[in-house]
């Protein structure tokens, strides 16, 4: 067991130089042995090969024609029973077979006995024909004597002529076994010259077969650690057969081409996500520097339709309440457009991807939006095919969303829905600082108009010059033609300090606003 493993799993070549010298010494062995049996051939030489098959063929004749005898009994006494019936005609069938061959052997029996013998079996088959056509229950018993007679006699006739010719078959082989022993000479020798020549191809043979294989198998092998090294230009040359070193070469030639196909898509990818980041980065860094809100959204949405090659960009805002998603700016004419119609959504509604990023605080890609349900279409926007919604949010705090559109099938791949769900979180970083500084800004302001205001006031000498250096630094705090500051007096009506008649005056409010 351990040599019959160790056999099939040696290389090839010991694998077919074990082979063939295993059928070399078979070889010699049925050598020898052939001819110590060239004496007990006699029978089956080539000369007797078509007596032989004459005999067979009659001797298949004749078991049909005592079959046929059988068959008709049984018909006859079954009145005329279907299988009965079908396994005559399956007999006549063997029978007409069997004299087809008959006639078809090259030198073998008598051809007018034959003839005869054909002859006969064609009016025993034109009989038997009207026996079947018959219905045997309507025949009289000596109707039916009578066909069964006549029958009969044919198959005797029949039979006689049959064993002519197998008395004929006979004497033929007879004639024949006379030359047989010129003839087992005269193969013994032709037998020995092929034993001859076999043994001088089987001493040449498996060294042709070896080297036919080692050499191709050796090029693989070079190639193959070639492409090891990292060689993917290396080919195995094409070998015109159709082996297995064949299919081994082409199947090194195709992982080759994959390898490289591989490799190519692999650097693309790479490429693509590169400039994708790159863009990304871009953009973060233009924006990262504008304060002011509505000049901060539209710079990101033309920036980003712009550097991803996208149909349309626009940011939703969420209001103060947070239940409408105001267009806080949008990409292009059609954004424009969109914004000075106070385009919102509600955050509610099911029928959008913007308010269902909004609500799940996730992104929403859809590739394709005409089999999407949950797709709010917009008419500004007819030639949109895919669509990627990213929330703009502080943690758990939503500020937005942003909404990218393309006129491309399955636009939004893995790696550029990685760098925006990015550059969102960097949008809403840079939204939610821009928000704070003009909240400090406003402050600052509101300090600094207060401080004016005081600052006069306290020059002021009398309460008149008072109220009329508040009055007037209101009016330009506030930038308005008219300013009066109501004074209330206990019991007493309101009294303007001015001639004007202006509505009171909140001063927190005109800080705010200053």
């Amino acid at each position: 067991m351990r040599s019959v493993l160790e056999f099939f799993t040696s290389s090839v070549r010991r694998q077919l130089l074990s082979s063939f010298g295993v059928i070399l010494v078979l070889f010699i062995v049925f050598a020898v042995f052939g001819y110590l049996q060239l004496q007990r051939i006699q029978n089956y030489s080539d000369d007797i090969s078509p007596a032989s098959n004459q005999i067979a063929h009659e001797h298949d004749f004749a078991l049909n024609l005592s079959r046929l005898e059988i068959l008709i009994e049984r018909y006859l006494t079954t009145s005329g029973s279907e299988q009965a019936r079908n396994n005559i005609i399956i007999a006549l069938g063997e029978m007409n077979t069997s004299l087809q061959q008959l006639r078809e052997i090259d030198g073998g029996a008598d051809p007018v006995l034959v003839g005869q013998l054909e002859q006969r079996f064609n009016q025993l088959e034109r009989e038997i024909n009207q026996l079947l056509e018959f219905n045997l229950q309507i025949l009289t018993p000596g109707e039916l004597s009578e066909f069964s007679v006549g029958i009969y006699a044919q198959v005797a006739a029949t039979r006689d002529i049959y064993e002519q010719t197998l008395d004929q078959t006979l004497q033929s082989l007879d004639d024949v076994d006379d030359n047989q022993q010129n003839f087992i000479t005269t193969l013994v020798m032709l037998f020995i010259g092929l034993g001859i020549v076999s043994f001088a191809l089987i001493l040449v043979f498996p060294m042709l077969i070896a080297r036919r294989i080692t050499t191709p198998l050796s090029i693989i092998t070079d190639t193959a650690e070639r492409l090891s090294a990292g060689d993917l230009s290396a080919k195995v040359p094409e070998f015109r057969r159709k082996d297995e070193v064949s299919r081994l070469a082409l199947a090194i030639n195709q992982m080759s081409s994959r390898l490289n196909e591989m490799i190519v898509s692999l650097e693309a990818r790479v490429a693509a996500r590169t400039r994708d980041m790159e863009v990304a980065a871009q953009v973060s860094e233009q924006i990262s520097s504008i304060l002011d809100v509505d000049q901060l959204l539209l710079q990101v949405t033309e920036l980003v339709k712009a550097n991803f090659n996208l149909y349309h960009a626009h940011i939703y805002l969420k209001d103060e309440t947070g239940d409408q998603l105001e267009l806080a700016a949008g990409a292009g004419e059609a954004g424009r457009l969109m914004k000075t119609r106070g385009h919102r959504i509600s955050a509610s509604t099911e029928r959008s991807l913007v308010a269902r990023a909004a609500r799940d605080n996730n992104p929403v890609i859809v590739d394709n939006v005409a089999k999407e349900t949950g797709f709010l279409p917009n008419p500004m926007l007819p030639l949109t095919l895919s669509e990627a919604a990213f929330p703009l949010a502080v943690g758990e705090r939503v500020l937005g969303v942003l909404d990218v559109q393309s006129e491309i099938e399955a636009r939004f791949d893995r790696d550029l829905l990685s760098v925006l769900s990015t550059l969102s979180g960097q949008i809403a970083v840079t939204l939610d600082n821009a928000r704070l500084f003009s909240s400090v800004e406003r402050a600052s302001r509101r300090e600094r108009t207060l401080g004016v205001i005081v600052e006069a006031m306290q020059q002021a000498t009398n309460m008149d010059e008072l109220l009329q250096v508040a009055a007037r630094e209101l009016g330009r705090a506030l930038r308005v033609p008219h300013t009066a500051i109501m004074l209330q007096l206990p019991h007493e009506q309101p009294v303007p300090t001015t001639a004007f008649e202006p509505p009171t005056v909140d001063l927190q409010a005109v800080a705010d606003r200053g």
